[in-house]
C-alpha cells in the first residue's frame, strides 16, 4: 500500500491541526511536503537491467531509473548474475564507467540503485509517518520564522512553536531509526 501526495496533505493538515488554513496556507503546506520529499533518507532501491554490457564498450548512460548506482552484476545468457568488484566501475553524474578497457564480460547489466521520490510518486506506507514528521517540523520552522519576524499574531507563545519543535525532531529521529532496522543489509 502507498499513498499519495493528496492523501499525505490531507494527513498533514489532521497532524497540524488546520484543516481551514489558518496557521499555514495551502501552498506553504504544499510546498514543505515537496521539502520532506526529498528528504536523503526516504529512497527507493532500484535494480535495472535495460542495458546491455559489451567488453568492449567503456561508459553507459545510467538510466533516470536510478539517481545513484550502489552495485553492479552482469547477467549471462542464462541469467546467472556476477557481481563486478566495486573498484572496477564507477559513476561520474549521468555515466557509469568501467574503469579498464570495458565491461569485464557481456550480458545484461544489472544496476542495482537508489531514485529519490518526489512529490509526484506514490509513498510507501513505511515512509509515510517519516515524511509526515519532516513536513511538520518544517511547518513548525516556518511557524517560527513567522513568529520571530512578527507576521504572527501573538497567539501562540516560542515556548509553544519550541516545543512543536522538540516533539517533531524525537518523532523524526523515532521514524528514522525505525526505517534504518527496517533497510539494514541494503546498501545506499
Amino acid at each position: 500500500m502507498s499513498y499519495t501526495k493528496a492523501q499525505l496533505t490531507t494527513k498533514l493538515q489532521t497532524l497540524l491541526r488546520d484543516d481551514a488554513d489558518i496557521r499555514w496556507t495551502a501552498g506553504e503546506k504544499s510546498e514543505i511536503l515537496d521539502e520532506a520529499y526529498e528528504d536523503s533518507a526516504i529512497v527507493n532501491t532500484v535494480k535495472d537491467t535495460s542495458l546491455t554490457a559489451s567488453t568492449s564498450t567503456q561508459t553507459y548512460a545510467v538510466p533516470e531509473t536510478i539517481d545513484r548506482v550502489t552495485d553492479v552484476y552482469i547477467a549471462d545468457s542464462a541469467g546467472k548474475e556476477s557481481r563486478v568488484a566495486g573498484d572496477a566501475w564507477e559513476q561520474r553524474i549521468t555515466d557509469l564507467i568501467f574503469r579498464d578497457s570495458g565491461a569485464p564480460s557481456s550480458g545484461t547489466l544489472v544496476l542495482i540503485g537508489i531514485k529519490q521520490y518526489t512529490s509526484s510518486n506514490s509513498i510507501p506506507v513505511k515512509y509515510a509517518n517519516y515524511i509526515l514528521y519532516t513536513a511538520c517540523l518544517k511547518a513548525y520552522e516556518l511557524l517560527m520564522n513567522k513568529y520571530v519576524s512578527g507576521m504572527l499574531m501573538a497567539d501562540v507563545s516560542m515556548a509553544e512553536l519550541q516545543q512543536g519543535l522538540n516533539y517533531f525532531e524525537s518523532k523524526i529521529a523515532r521514524e528514522n531509526n525505525r526505517i534504518a532496522w527496517n533497510n539494514r543489509g541494503i546498501k545506499i
